[in-house]
């Protein structure tokens, strides 16, 4: 049991070490560090994703069932090459009318041979006709024959003339109508044809099948991806850019890309920017090309893009931390005015003020 004569004396000293501690955890430690000379980069940030290149989303161009596929994702296809067939969802009977109105127009053709058959006929009636009126008015002239026979004959020239210039007028007109109507039944014959042959689907473009995101018997229309097709070996790097860096971003710099997929970095070169905004996430999309040590790639594959806008090697560098209001740093010897140059979100570069060899103070507070 402790005496009551020393409870005093605890007490104070209690206090004092109380106090104590207080004071070292307000106490700020501080830390030296120097400039170091090293590779300084600047460089906009892009988010990103792997496209195959020459991708493209396969739509139809009509409404169907999906009735069959003829390739399987993972099939290389050509230009040209069927992918599917599709079902009309009303029955097309266009085709079969088109067809029969085809045929009937080709048929009307006969009556033109008919009709040109006879014309021949009226015109050899019409020149034996006007032989026997040249004839008959010899005769008058010489006192053979009547006037009234001279007249006769005369008249059945001027019919058969006119019976003659009537039928080829007749065949003239039916000649322009069975043209024009072979000519649009053909028309609507084709066109129909071209509409059927919409629900057989062909690959625009030769490459790797990635995708087919329908179920047979489902039914698609022009308004969905009905296939994803791509080239199988050339794989692009698809940037999207924020609008405040665009204009520090130019063809032919160097992007450093980092895969989800991987761990590592992969070294790339940017290759095209599409001058337009997205409106929609305020992005320019920009492309990038792998030059060395390429993964395997898959399209869809995420990946962050640094795309570098500046660099210099060997240069005096201190940490942005350390500097304040980006010109004035503190020594064992006081302030110091110091002139950054290059700079990025870690680090600046210092053009003057400081060597290797000074000692900048980085003040922390205690825990």
């Amino acid at each position: 049991m402790i005496s009551t004569h020393f409870k005093p004396l605890i007490i104070k000293l209690g206090l004092v070490v109380l106090i104590s501690q207080l004071s070292v955890s307000c106490t700020e430690s501080v830390e030296y560090h120097q400039p170091v000379k090293k590779t300084l980069i600047h460089s906009v940030y892009a988010s990103a994703h792997i496209e195959s290149a020459d991708q493209y989303e396969h739509r139809t161009e009509v409404s169907g069932r999906l009735l069959k596929y003829f390739v399987k994702e993972g099939f290389e296809v050509k230009a040209g090459d069927k992918i599917a067939e599709l079902e009309q969802l009303i029955p097309n009977i266009n085709i079969d009318n088109a067809r029969e109105s085809y045929k009937l127009a080709i048929a009307g053709q006969s009556q033109l041979s008919e009709l040109s058959i006879q014309l021949s006929q009226l015109e050899e009636q019409m020149r034996q006709d006007s032989l026997n009126l040249s004839r008959q008015k010899r005769l008058f002239e010489k006192n053979v024959g009547s006037k009234n026979q001279l007249e006769n004959i005369l008249l059945k020239a001027k019919s058969s003339k006119s019976i003659y210039e009537a039928t080829k007028k007749k065949f003239s007109l039916l000649n322009e109508q069975i043209t024009a109507n072979i000519r649009q039944s053909k028309n609507n014959f084709e066109l129909a044809e071209a509409n059927s042959n919409k629900f057989h689907i062909y690959a625009c473009r030769s490459g790797k099948v990635y995708s087919l995101p329908n179920a047979v018997g489902s039914i698609v229309s022009p308004q969905q991806p009905f296939a994803v097709i791509g080239k199988n070996e050339d794989f692009t790097i698809v940037m999207e850019v924020d609008e405040a860096d665009i204009s520090k971003i130019s063809e032919g710099q160097e992007v450093w890309v980092k895969l989800e997929a991987y761990e590592k970095s992969y070294k790339a070169k940017l290759t095209s920017i599409r001058p337009l905004l997205d409106a929609r996430n305020q992005t320019f999309r920009a492309e990038g090309k792998f030059i060395t040590d390429i993964p395997v790639l898959y399209p869809g594959l995420n990946a962050e893009c640094n795309i570098i806008i500046d660099r210099k090697d060997n240069i005096l560098v201190l940490p942005n931390r350390l500097i304040e209001g980006d010109s004035i740093v503190y020594t064992p010897d006081g302030e110091k005015s110091v002139k950054i140059g290059l700079k990025n979100q870690l680090e600046s570069e210092i053009i003057s003020g400081l060597t290797e060899s000074d000692r900048i103070k980085e003040i922390k507070d205690g825990q």
